[in-house]
């Protein structure tokens, strides 16, 4: 009470800490733990901390922070959804619940209980499998609201379920390798170089949600993707553009494509964990909503995964096998007519048989998915929230161990290369801003130096993903500094054939103001200025010979001749 709540919604009144101490006959509270995006997916998120989860903007509200209020620990019942299908966010499976309120009842005593939405088939095992021996004798009495009473933003940063290794290696043991059936074909050429942008939560304008797309192009990004498609069905911008007009929605795509730009929708996210469906069913799902709603591709950003790129319920062979599977179902029904990208954290990328990378495991992670899934288009590699790594032009392009204290050693674009990925379908991904990611944040001056580093290093020029859109203004000026249009030794300028050249409208073709690599403020000199002045001097010099020569033969009689005054004053 009295607090300046950030984000508004209990206010400075308190909500309902103010409700229970006016009511402290209130018995229990279901608190909805879930629909709040990435808040209240772990431990210390949901028991200890809501902060303390990257992207929660919802801070203050966990169970022991509330306690802190004035609610009674013993009137908090926890609430979470019953399967991932039951809310936006917020899903745990049962093992993960069943161990966090364990260490709440050693670490803060506590002891409630749980409230599970809703009652369905799966119900009763829940519960049973939470609470054994516990299975419900009744149904309940009161139906509660499916309308949530906060809002339902999803996190700001994708984060891997653990983004920090033990520092020595403890790779998933698996008994079989993965054996999925290749995947053939890819989508359109892809842009170059990439300027891909993730469109969530933040800064759309709700009641003309085409416009944000359009000013996102108008900004210079050519690969717009929309978050995300959750296995319950799309969220947040997706939902936002699947409940647009198909008029609308094709006046959209018909500006967006004369632009030479692509929208695509993204599946996953850090809230989502599909991996019960199958992965050819997923895949299928996801790429026929693409397709029924008009847009361009599918972008995979599958996370929660566990050491050896483990998915929940998954050994490392079967997770390969489930992405390359739904890879393979996305390729099937947009054919190669439509994009396919997956979004990776870098360190799920390791080459086959290496053990000292426990987070890909030595089956490969990410590089035996695309060597059974070549048809993926591009990656958008999340060089961010690995802590130290990835914060130098080494550390992210040559050798990711050269950053002191980096925990991922092998996984910069080069090292990646190496693997067997084609150094054109690597995207680096980056925060928009420091408050868009924990660690990773470049600054976009910085970036477009080392970008430029690497187009004369290595050649690289496959594009730039920011995570993630905000405002016009914000976004604008980060694509605008990392391109450094004005600079004819830019990352834009050298990104074809190091023409000097800028885009144009964002839609990855090239031309430059004066139509070759000079710029027309240019204070240096080309080769042909050069050899024009060289020739200028000579001829001057030759001329200044002759008229002494002149002068001298003149002098000395052996020249008789008059010089019309005109001809000379002319001369």
């Amino acid at each position: 009470v009295g607090s300046n709540d950030p984000a508004q919604w209990a206010g400075p009144l308190g909500g309902y800490t103010a409700v229970y101490k006016a009511a402290p006959s209130i018995n229990f509270f279901n608190a909805q733990f879930y629909n709040q995006g990435i808040c209240y997916t772990n431990y210390a998120g949901l028991f200890t901390k809501s902060g303390s989860q990257s992207g929660c903007v919802f801070p203050g509200t966990s169970v022991a922070e509330i306690a802190a209020m004035g609610i009674p620990m013993s009137k908090i019942v926890v609430g979470k959804p019953v399967t991932s299908a039951h809310a936006g966010s917020g899903y745990n499976d049962v093992a993960t619940i069943s161990w966090m309120l364990a260490q709440a009842k050693a670490n803060i005593g506590y002891n409630t209980g749980l409230m599970g939405w809703e009652w369905c088939s799966a119900a009763p095992a829940w519960i049973q499998a939470i609470y054994p021996g516990s299975l419900p004798t009744s149904a309940p009495t009161n139906t509660p609201t499916t309308t949530p009473a906060t809002p339902t933003p999803t996190p700001a940063t994708p984060t891997p379920a653990q983004t920090t290794p033990t520092k020595t290696p403890s790779p998933t043991k698996t008994t079989s390798t993965p054996t999925p059936t290749p995947v053939s074909g890819r989508g359109p050429a892809l842009p170059v170089p990439a300027k891909v942008i993730y469109i969530d939560y933040k800064g759309i304008d709700w009641n003309n949600p085409a416009s944000t797309i359009t000013s996102v192009a108008d900004a210079g990004y050519n690969m717009i993707i929309l978050a995300f498609y959750l296995a319950s069905g799309p969220a947040d911008m997706a939902s936002v553009w699947g409940a647009m007009s198909s008029s609308d929605k094709q006046n959209t795509l018909n500006y967006i494509h004369k632009k030479g730009a692509y929208i695509m929708v993204s599946a996953g996210g850090a809230t989502d964990s599909p991996y019960r469906m199958s992965g050819s069913a997923y895949g299928k799902q996801v790429a026929q909503w693409a397709l029924d709603n008009k847009l361009d591709g599918v972008d995979f950003d599958m996370e929660n995964f566990g050491p050896g790129l483990t998915a929940p319920g998954l050994t490392s062979a079967s997770t390969i096998t489930w992405l390359v599977n739904a890879t393979a179902a996305a390729r099937g029904v947009l054919r190669n007519t439509g994009f396919i990208s997956h979004a990776p954290q870098a360190p799920y990328f390791s080459a086959i048989g290496n053990v000292n990378n426990q987070w890909a495991g030595k089956l490969g992670g990410y590089t035996a998915v695309y060597q059974a899934a070549p048809a993926i288009d591009f990656f958008n590699v999340q060089f961010y929230n690995q802590e130290s790594c990835y914060t130098s032009y080494a550390g992210l392009f040559t050798s990711s161990a050269s950053d002191a204290g980096c925990a991922f050693p092998g996984t910069s674009v080069k090292e990646i290369v190496a693997m067997g990925i084609p150094l054109s379908k690597i995207v680096v991904g980056k925060p928009v801003t420091s408050g868009d990611a924990t660690t990773g944040y470049t600054a976009p001056g910085t970036l477009s130096q080392w970008l430029t580093q690497a187009r004369r290093d290595y050649a690289y020029k496959s594009g730039i993903m920011g995570w993630v859109w905000s405002d016009v203004q914000t976004n604008g000026q980060w694509l605008a500094t990392i391109l450094n249009s004005g600079s004819s030794s830019s990352y834009s300028a050298m990104s074809i054939g190091g023409s000097g050249s800028m885009p144009a409208n964002g839609n990855g073709t090239y031309s430059s103001d004066s139509g070759n690599n000079s710029n027309s403020n240019n204070n240096g000199l080309t080769a042909a200025g050069v050899a024009a002045i060289t020739l200028g001097v000579n001829l001057a010099m030759m001329l200044v010979i002759a008229v002494l020569v002149l002068i001298v033969l003149f002098v000395t009689g052996q020249m008789r001749m008059t010089v019309p005054a005109a001809t000379y004053n002319r001369f």
